[in-house]
């Protein structure tokens, strides 16, 4: 086998878990927010819509529209089970991307139809890397950044596991994957990561699941209305789990919060509520102020083509995962905000696995000249 080249494992797709998709409506095509899930295969039918397998959820799951679906994990590694991020996106493309709401990455040019146009910075963005590069690194202004405020910048979910069947005779044949554009399903299936893992010691690998949708009410534009919210639970019992989790050695339960999120928007503002979660017959923004290129079709309809063109899904996890490190590291070595970002910004580079060879050099240089000065360190 190669060793020490860009080729990552990545598993083959078999199904995707939909809780919302596209309608059409005349010659015009919209978003629109189920109350329950499909599990879906990946062909597409004309309005890009995955095909429902009817057949399969009732002869596995008893219905055509569950709100419950059991599921699990087939490894310990909870970054690689939940992946989130902001995304700008136009129908066909992701312009820009932050996994960590500090960095992002900014596409310099769009597709339109046939062409490529400039893709212009907003004037509140400040680019990080003056390179020339199509793609380039900025500053994400988080909540403050004029795309997040127009509502054409939003979180992008990935929750990656399988759909076990209830029999004995179950094959593995890929992952089941669920996507979202709900900010309010991302704190919810963070903090349902959280649980588990401390529940289960760590060992979330092949644990019984429920993914669920569940309702909540919410004061929509002055009036109640229901939403629809996805989190996961363990189905078994919490004397379960745990001896689960003593019987394979692990006596201390890991730290919490091992995933943060990043401050987009109140979970509980209102307002946020109804353009996340409510199909185009109640009342919400205009798409044309709500779509880049006043494009009539949702720019992330929980669709699965969220991962950024040019950086595999895992060498990104492992260049986030570095990021972290050097962050940590450099703060507790008393460096400021500033002179982080400006490490940081010194290991960016055309190519992602340059950029992670970078940071990997960042990480020891800072571990050999940090790590070893602080107090309780040998």
């Amino acid at each position: 086998m190669l060793q020490n080249n860009s080729i990552r494992p990545r598993l083959a797709t078999r199904f995707l878990i939909k809780a919302g998709g596209l309608k059409q409506s005349g010659e015009k095509t919209f978003p629109e927010k189920w109350d329950h899930f499909k599990v879906c295969s990946t062909e597409r039918n004309d309005i890009g819509n995955p095909e429902p397998q009817n057949a399969w959820m009732r002869e596995n799951l008893n219905e055509e529209k569950p709100t419950k679906i059991p599921f699990m994990f087939f490894t310990n590694d909870p970054e690689a089970c939940y992946d989130d991020g902001y995304a700008y996106r136009t129908k066909t493309q992701r312009l820009c991307f932050s996994s960590d709401g500090k960095l992002a990455y900014w596409q310099r040019k769009k597709s339109e139809g046939a062409k490529s146009v400039a893709n212009k910075l907003p004037d509140e963005l400040v680019v990080a890397d003056d390179s020339d590069a199509e793609t380039v690194v900025v500053e994400c202004p988080g909540p403050s950044c004029p795309l997040q405020k127009a509502n054409k910048c939003k979180i992008n979910l990935r929750l990656v596991g399988f759909i076990p069947k209830p029999d004995e005779g179950f094959v593995f044949q890929g992952a089941d994957i669920f996507y979202s554009s709900s900010y309010n399903s991302a704190a919810q299936l963070r903090a349902s990561m959280d649980a588990l893992i401390t529940l289960t010691g760590g060992q979330i690998a092949f644990t019984p699941l429920v993914l669920q949708l569940q309702p909540k009410k919410a004061m929509v534009s002055g009036k109640q209305q229901t939403v629809y919210i996805v989190s996961f639970f363990p189905s078994q019992s919490v004397d379960k789990l745990q001896a689960k989790a003593m019987s394979e050695g692990q006596t201390d339960i890991p730290r919490t919060s091992v995933l943060s999120i990043p401050s987009a928007v109140d979970v509980e503002e209102p307002e946020k509520f109804h353009d996340e979660f409510y199909p185009e017959e109640t009342t919400r923004p205009d798409l044309d102020e709500m779509m880049p290129d006043n494009q009539h079709i949702d720019a992330q309809a929980d669709e699965e083509e969220m991962e950024p063109e040019s950086i595999d899904i895992d060498l990104k996890s492992e260049i986030d995962a570095m990021k972290r490190d050097i962050w940590d590291i450099a703060q507790r070595g008393g460096k400021t905000e500033k002179e982080i970002k400006d490490l940081l910004m010194s290991c960016m580079a055309d190519n992602p696995k340059t950029i992670y060879e970078n940071l990997r050099s960042m990480k020891t240089g800072l571990e050999l000249t940090i790590e070893p000065s602080l107090p309780g360190v040998e």
